[in-house]
């Protein structure tokens, strides 16, 4: 059987990093070699091509070009890493008849134009299962989109837990805070709760996934405020170790914004505080080690922040339970299992 995986990056040169070393394990490459897949990804698109795929770049973009590159290849099964890709793979499966299997993640199935592409060519015939972290994506696929139960899989995010993990022999102490990533991110309002108070925050605002604007921009940031930006992932990692807590502030979205920076931090054993959104509650739920908060309210995030800070026996018991729950299922073995046992199935 022959399976193919199509990956939105380049994934030869984070192959090359992770060989590297000092980098967290991958999630695709975990999988292709689970699943016994071959991967394509943008890097591809770079090498010698038929000329219709130089043409579908140019018309509708390096997605769709490396989407209808692999339904040139041919494949039993095709595993999709985010319907940017996913959705036109299944747009060139139905105008081919191919008669192959097609599982698909979806991040955000219910943004913008997506439903009304969805039912206009039909994609749903072309996607065997669809895989989403949250329960509003799967029941928005189910209801919008008319997919079977059967073939809906909410799923639990992950992260690396050998790569985060606390390095007991080396300690250090633990104090303030620390904020990382971009996406869908409320700096501004972390930046008020903090403003004139004693407490030191750290704030990563970048992320190598995301292509959103920084958020910070323009922000008077306040003394007791560092801003770190590109930092290698043995760096982020002992920003982890040496803070007492960490805090996501999130806009109210139905993605699961923040799930990645959450994870990292509760298998360092560094409690969460996040913004309780509709995107976040599935991968939060009964997860020791979280405190949230409403919206977009910056006293209420003060108010946290400090209650948390005062206790640091309660907040080393916390990280000790947000660890083991990585351990217990959102680790990313058990993720790389979970999505073999689902295509496998398909």
């Amino acid at each position: 059987m022959r399976r193919i995986l199509l990956v939105t990056t380049d994934a030869e040169r984070i192959q090359r990093v992770y060989e590297e070393g000092g980098h967290p394990r991958v999630d695709f490459l975990e999988l292709a070699r689970a699943l016994d897949a071959k991967i394509l990804s943008y890097a591809d698109l770079e090498r010698s091509v038929p000329p219709s795929v130089r043409w579908v770049r140019r018309l509708l973009g390096r997605d769709a070009a490396l989407a209808y590159y692999g339904s040139l290849h041919s494949a039993d099964t095709y595993f999709t890493t985010a319907e940017s890709a996913g959705m036109p793979l299944a747009f060139f499966l139905r105008i081919s008849r191919r008669k192959a299997a097609h599982v698909m993640i979806g991040h955000k199935i219910s943004a913008g134009k997506k439903r009304w592409i969805f039912k206009l060519f039909g994609l749903r015939k072309a996607v065997d299962g669809l895989i989403a972290y949250t329960s509003e994506q799967t029941r928005f696929a189910r209801e919008q989109l008319g997919f079977e139960p059967h073939a809906l899989h909410r799923i639990q995010f992950h992260c690396d837990h050998h790569f985060f993990q606390p390095d007991v022999s080396d300690s250090p102490m633990r104090d303030g805070i620390i904020a990382v990533g971009r996406e869908l991110r409320d700096y501004p309002t972390l930046i008020e709760a903090l403003r004139g108070s004693p407490v030191s925050a750290t704030i990563v605002g970048s992320s190598p996934w995301s292509k959103r604007r920084d958020l910070l921009e323009g922000v008077d940031i306040p003394p007791n405020v560092r801003l770190r930006s590109g930092l290698s992932y043995d760096e982020l990692r002992r920003l982890y170790a040496s803070s007492a807590l960490a805090v996501v502030p999130l806009q109210d979205v139905d993605s699961p914004a923040g799930v990645t920076s959450i994870f990292e931090a509760l298998s360092m054993e560094t409690p969460v505080i996040v913004t309780r959104t509709r995107g976040i509650e599935d991968s939060i739920t009964d997860c020791p080690g979280v405190l949230t908060v409403p919206p977009g309210d910056p006293a209420a995030l003060f108010d946290a922040i400090d209650f948390a800070l005062i206790d640091a026996d309660r907040l080393r018991r916390l990280g000790r339970e947000g660890r083991a729950s990585i351990d217990a299922g959102r680790s990313l073995d058990h993720f790389v299992e979970t999505v073999r046992d689902i295509v496998c199935n398909v």
